[in-house]
């Protein structure tokens, strides 16, 4: 909707009156615009997002399910004797990149990841007690002798890192390590104070708003429209229910500071441009400027709606296309893939039954993750 109102007869004032109501026109579009982008982002993620369930989430929870039980199998070579501790590493490594895939699956929700976790963690300390120790530290004493001494630093080194990221990908329990517990609080508490100075600024901000609307044409233009809307002097019960959803619209754009709804709402109903009102040339400069402010917010807005609902957005971004057959392809494609990744995994845990099956692949990792002059292609076998 392009509001304007009719030219100024004295061409001296035309061009800058002209051009204040040009940037008003240009604000208030491209926040209509922003405003029914949002509106409709929401619903196609989520629309978006139950179609593409549909058609593959049975078989992304079988193959979560197969992963699943592939991360049990290779644990229970973890705590072996027998296993060098450079390939007690990429073991790890392997187990971990893993748990990492799964847990930000968006069709694991209904697995135990968090006793998986914990399943994990209590394997670690079988082999690594000293992880619980408070203030342990281990002295690089040993001297470099070769690829074995290479691999035993890696092991270190690696094993502490994932060992840490895993305990801390969900919420620690109050028993848990102290520092890291510290840590959290600390980062709490700076999230705290953040939002704390964030809430004031907008408190202020809606202060100033409203002080504004207050004494400003739009309060003028607010009770025109209560005038023209106001269900009891409606006589059709039809046109009064309208009247009324109508006027709770009205009161919570007042509320909410939704300059832009009550402009619509006036030049809807009471059929004039809000510029015919905006005849001060401050006071519509300062229309402009929050009109060009609510258009950042609602910016903001659609950033977070992704967020808002991870699992949807994660699935929109992955597989949203403007063309259906691109979407159809993408899905296509998909379920190819996790199908023969999921055929993979089952055949991987029916045929490595022991530890002299397990080693080649744990080789293989370890070269691919830190040798890098190894040419070889393992991409087939290192899913």
């Amino acid at each position: 909707m392009s509001i304007s109102v009719q030219e100024a007869k004295n061409p001296k004032r035309k061009k800058g009156r002209q051009s204040l109501e040009q940037r008003f026109n240009a604000a208030w579009q491209r926040l209509i615009k922003q405003q029914q982008k949002n509106m409709h982002l929401q619903a196609e993620i989520r629309q978006f997002a139950e179609e593409v369930e549909r058609r593959i989430g049975a078989q992304e929870q079988r193959c979560n399910a197969a992963q699943y039980r592939l991360i049990e199998h290779l644990m229970k070579f973890y705590t072996r004797k027998s296993l060098p501790d450079w390939q007690r590493e990429a073991l790890l490594d392997w187990i971990y990149a893993h748990f990492q895939t799964l847990s930000s699956n968006p069709f694991a929700g209904d697995l135990d990841l968090v006793g998986l976790q914990k399943k994990i963690g209590d394997v670690i300390v079988q082999i690594h007690p000293e992880f619980l120790e408070d203030e342990y530290q281990e002295p690089d004493t040993e001297p470099s002798q070769g690829h074995k001494n290479h691999k035993a630093r890696a092991e270190r080194s690696g094993t502490e890192d994932m060992f840490a990221d895993l305990f801390t990908e969900f919420d620690r329990d109050e028993d848990d390590d102290e520092f890291l517990e510290q840590e959290e609080l600390d980062l709490d508490a700076l999230f705290e104070e953040f939002f704390q100075e964030r809430h004031l600024e907008e408190e202020q901000d809606r202060k100033n708003i409203n002080q504004f609307l207050k004494t400003s044409a739009i309060n003028k233009m607010f009770r025109q429209i209560v005038k023209v809307l106001h269900p009891d002097r409606e006589q059709d019960p039809e046109q009064r229910e309208l009247k009324n959803q109508l006027m709770a619209e009205l009161v919570s754009a007042r509320d909410d500071n939704d300059i832009p709804k009550i402009f619509s709402l006036y030049h809807d109903h009471v059929g004039e441009s809000p510029l015919g009102q905006l005849k001060d040339k401050a006071e519509l400069e300062k229309v402009t400027m929050l009109l060009q402010r609510q258009y950042e917010f609602l910016r903001d807005d659609e950033r977070q709606i992704f967020a808002d609902n991870p699992r949807d957005g994660i699935i929109y971004q992955r597989f949203f296309h403007s063309r259906k057959a691109k979407v159809d392809a993408g899905i296509k494609q998909h379920l190819l893939e996790i199908e023969q990744l999921c055929e993979e995994q089952a055949l991987f845990v029916t045929q490595i039954t022991s530890l002299s099956k397990l080693k080649p692949f744990l080789e293989a990792r370890f070269n691919q993750q830190y040798d890098e002059d190894d040419d070889e292609d393992w991409d087939n076998v290192l899913f």
